[in-house]
């Protein structure tokens, strides 16, 4: 027990008991199939993923605490699926707690304990040259009750890497002020500067709708309840640290921006991690996410109420080989995790679990779900399905309404408000039964809004996946709804081999693809000098959004579908 009180850290709360943690979903969403892509003898505890434009997966691995023997491997094949055709191949080693890595002009930047590093492989033999500094100078204390300062990510953008710097357990130890921030790290000058501050464990940094930059943060002091952030320049989340100046951090005298949405913890999740934007398919708009310490993927569903996102947050799927620690969508769609553990505590592990690589794609079933809850008044909420509902969804007493507030406290954990239930006085079904709009009396802004559905089913008589959700009601809607940006198309070609692209550019400095083919296809993008950036697959038609962040500039864009091999060249410049 006292073992675990000193090592538990923001990934988990190890007390927690069994009965919540069994909560969790087990098997996998019915509407996805999943694959495991590691050959024999390939273990990894999954610290960073990306694609180079070749299609190779690269993956980083920690390998445990204050250490330097993490590494880069480049995984190929992983698009197809089939582990009888995956190899993989060490790249880089010896490596000080890697937890991030970012593929940017078909080049490889890792994420490092103390610095942002490149590894270039000019002779394109599979192995790294060097480990290149690009950047560096935060803090990494050198005692053992420093080793947990964690530098995590990244996500690039505009030129710049973003990464989240952990503060140190246990708390109260005295920090430099980067600490608890999103650091913004620039290539050019080798520096670093604070962009947002005051969280804990901002262990999941991802790319939104248009751009913007959301993380999610891990349950603990000043932490009450285990959240996603939107962050923006010079924004404050809450946490407030000693540093080693003495005075407050660089942004601690700004008022705490709330966040996007509150995760109960222990019901929903415990130690959130990095999640993936999905651009197509059922839940389009909306993210996913991994849990350190719950061996599930979680939902989140999100919309604009005065300009800001507030939103919700669902249970996904199970059947997970360990508990995700990064996830990404690849260039043919499908969603890659990554999976870690450590027998070393009891604070950052799953079911025993140290290591994973898995793919999850649409399989084509329909699957009645709750797709969405939206604020749309002071007195009601809208819940959407993705079909149709069956039975009992306009019957006030199959749903059950519940409110609380956080109020962070520096105390570990504390904060979580007494629950208060709310009554649900009528419910209103439209016309093709996909939403159910619920009035509600009492609500209170700022309160996560809670429910429960019982008694529900679709036009198949199965009970929805999900019969929870965790909405984080900042402010009274109605809002404003997020859809995958599109833009109008800036080029198309079509000729007699049945493929047709149209391109677009979206928020963030990336390509938009629509496909119109009658199978498979294959897409280049080239950059005027010819080499490829990147590779996107996928078959019949689809919309496919570029992996990568472009420049303005010019592009050659090439397809490529299996009815006779003909390609199409389209030029296309890219906004930033």
């Amino acid at each position: 027990m006292k073992h675990c009180l000193e090592k538990s850290i923001a990934f988990a709360l190890c007390l927690l008991p069994a009965l919540a943690r069994g909560q969790a979903m087990t098997t996998v969403h019915p509407a996805f199939s999943m694959a495991t892509l590691r050959p024999p003898g390939f273990n990894p505890q999954v610290s960073g993923l990306d694609f180079l434009p070749d299609g190779r997966l690269v993956v980083s691995t920690w390998e445990g605490f204050g250490n330097t023997k993490g590494s880069v491997y480049l995984v190929s094949n992983a698009q197809t699926g089939d582990v009888s055709k995956i190899t993989y191949k060490k790249f880089a080693s010896n490596l000080n707690e890697p937890l991030g890595v970012k593929v940017v002009g078909g080049e490889i930047y890792l994420l490092q304990k103390d610095q942002l590093s490149l590894l270039p492989d000019k002779n394109n033999d599979g192995v790294a040259d060097e480990v290149k500094k690009v950047a560096g100078g935060w803090t990494v204390q050198p005692t053992p009750a420093k080793n947990l300062e964690f530098a995590m990510g990244m996500v690039y953008r505009d030129s710049v890497f973003y990464a989240g710097l952990a503060i140190a357990y246990p708390f109260g130890s005295t920090e430099s002020k980067e600490r608890g921030c999103i650091i913004a790290i620039s290539t050019k000058t080798g520096g670093f500067e604070p962009y947002a501050c005051g969280t804990r464990t901002p262990d999941g940094l991802v790319l939104g709708p248009e751009g913007e930059l959301f993380v999610t943060e891990n349950q603990g002091n000043w932490v009450p309840s285990s959240k996603l952030l939107e962050v923006k320049k010079g924004r404050f989340f809450g946490v407030h640290t000693p540093t080693s100046g003495g005075g407050p951090g660089p942004f601690d005298n700004v008022p705490v921006t709330p966040p996007v949405l509150w995760m109960d913890h222990g019901t929903v999740s415990i130690s959130p991690t990095q999640p993936a934007y999905l651009t197509s398919g059922v839940y389009q708009g909306q993210m996913i996410a991994g849990d350190a310490n719950f061996g599930t993927l979680q939902r989140y569903f999100l919309e604009k109420v005065n300009g800001d996102y507030q939103g919700c947050v669902f249970r996904f799927s199970g059947g997970l080989e360990a508990a995700v620690h990064r996830a990404i969508v690849g260039p043919d769609g499908a969603v890659y995790l990554g999976g870690i553990g450590t027998p070393e505590w009891g604070g950052w592990d799953w079911a025993g679990k140290d290591y994973g690589l898995q793919r999850m794609v649409p399989n084509g079933k329909n699957v009645f779900d709750l797709l969405a809850v939206r604020s749309t008044g002071p007195t009601t909420m809208e819940l959407e399905f993705t079909t149709p509902a069956g039975q009992g969804a306009d019957q006030a007493a199959n749903y059950r309404v519940q409110q609380w507030a956080y109020i962070p406290q520096v105390d570990y954990g504390a904060g979580k408000q007494s629950t208060e239930n709310l009554t649900v006085k009528t419910v209103t079904l439209s016309t093709d039964k996909r939403k159910a709009t619920l009035e509600i009396q009492g609500m209170k802004a700022k309160d996560v809004i809670y429910f429960k559905l019982s008694g529900i089913t679709g036009a198949d008589n199965a009970a929805p996946w999900s019969t929870e959700a965790w909405y984080t009601l900042n402010a009274i809607g109605p809002g404003t709804p997020v859809t995958v940006a599109k833009a109008k198309p800036i080029a198309a070609s079509a000729g007699q081999d049945g493929l047709e692209i149209h391109t677009h550019a979206v928020g963030g400095g990336r390509l938009g693809f629509r496909i119109a083919s009658t199978g498979a296809f294959a897409l280049e993008i080239r950059d005027i000098r010819g080499r490829v950036r990147e590779t996107l697959r996928g078959v019949g038609t689809a919309d496919i959004l570029s992996n990568g962040v472009y420049e303005p500039g010019l592009y050659v864009i090439t397809g490529n579908s299996v009815r006779g091999g003909a390609s199409r060249n389209i030029y296309a410049v890219s906004p930033k």
